[in-house]
């Protein structure tokens, strides 16, 4: 099948529509896509599927859609991303960004794993202020900023290393207290 036509403007060949006027989100449609194995079997390997977000009444305020990407791993196909009606993306599993960045990220229960001596910026050009493993020691942690650091917790800030504690900012004291200092080591 192939679907063509000569036009200065966007071309929709192929519209997926379900009638669906059911008052709930259970109406879905999807494009999938299927991939044969060496025994000649068809093995479903990807799928976009669009639904409702909520129940589509009359009103466009209730007319909002959310977008689904299904690939498959070990022969069992799943939703690994999710667009939302206003925009947000969900990724199930890792996210790469190879050069490139990724603003506005949050992650929700995940871990943000930056590799290569990555940083987390806050300036447009990631030289002024950031967070970032130190070159010389990935395990260490390096802060750089061009003027103030400033920690603003709701409670008590602790540094420690391993099981010892060196110091504390006490919040509702107003007040540092240091820890295990030798030899005017502070």
């Amino acid at each position: 099948l192939v679907l063509y036509r000569n036009i200065d403007a966007e071309h929709t060949p192929l519209v997926l529509r379900n009638l669906s006027d059911s008052n709930d989100t259970n109406g879905k449609v999807s494009l999938q896509f299927d991939l044969e194995d060496t025994s000649g079997n068809t093995v479903d390997s990807g799928k976009i599927l669009v639904g409702k977000a909520q129940t589509f009444t009359n009103t466009s305020t209730t007319q909002d859609s959310f977008m689904e990407f299904h690939t498959s791993l070990d022969g069992t196909l799943a939703n690994r991303m999710t667009l939302s009606p206003g925009g947000a993306l969900s990724v199930t599993g890792d996210v790469s960004a190879v050069n490139g960045s990724f603003t506005n990220m949050v992650s929700a229960g995940g871990d943000i794993i930056l590799t290569n001596q990555s940083k987390i910026a806050f300036d447009n050009d990631a030289t002024n202020t950031y967070i970032a493993a130190n070159t010389d020691n990935p395990e260490d942690l390096e802060m750089h900023a061009d003027h103030d650091i400033h920690l603003q917790p709701d409670a008590d800030v602790r540094i420690h290393t391993g099981d010892t504690e060196y110091g504390t900012f006490l919040g509702s004291g107003k007040k540092l207290e240091l820890f295990n200092v030798l030899n005017g080591d502070y």
